[in-house]
């Protein structure tokens, strides 16, 4: 009577087992046609810098709060972050932080799941500029506006 017990127990567990080792090693369909693997984010962090005359802070204390003016007046707190594949489609969208004065004006932003590899990043309407995926996992997403 015990046999067909421990028998059905030795089958289940052996189905369980290969399932689960057939679904960690089975790659994704993306990855299989030697694209990403569509199935894993990253959180996108990286900052924008503005150097310009055109910049409002008070007394140039390091870590002051500052805002582009004039021509740089949509470089601030919450203007928009744009994420886009490779192939340009929209993947994700982010905000700047409060600008943080050091020798120009730094605002950060972090996005998260955004699917990994190569992104281009579109801060407000200006161009978009394309990272490696290498960049992205080294958290090396920095852009510059001004001169």
């Amino acid at each position: 009577m015990r046999t067909p017990v421990i028998v059905t127990f030795a089958v289940v567990a052996t189905a369980v087992v290969a399932g689960v080792v057939a679904f960690l090693l089975w790659p994704t369909a993306g990855a299989a046609e030697g694209g990403s693997d569509t199935g894993r984010t990253v959180t996108l962090m990286g900052n924008v810098t503005l150097r310009s005359t055109s910049v409002e802070h008070w007394d140039g204390t390091p870590g002051e709060e500052c805002h582009g003016t004039g021509g740089f007046q949509d470089m601030t707190t919450n203007t928009p972050v744009t994420v886009y594949d490779s192939e340009g489609d929209l993947v994700a969208k982010g905000a700047l932080q409060a600008g943080k004065w050091y020798d120009g004006c730094v605002f950060s932003f972090t996005i998260p799941n955004v699917p990994a590899g190569m992104v281009q990043v579109q801060v407000s309407q200006r161009g978009m500029v394309a990272f490696s995926e290498q960049d992205v996992h080294d958290n090396k997403v920095m852009l510059q506006v001004g001169p």
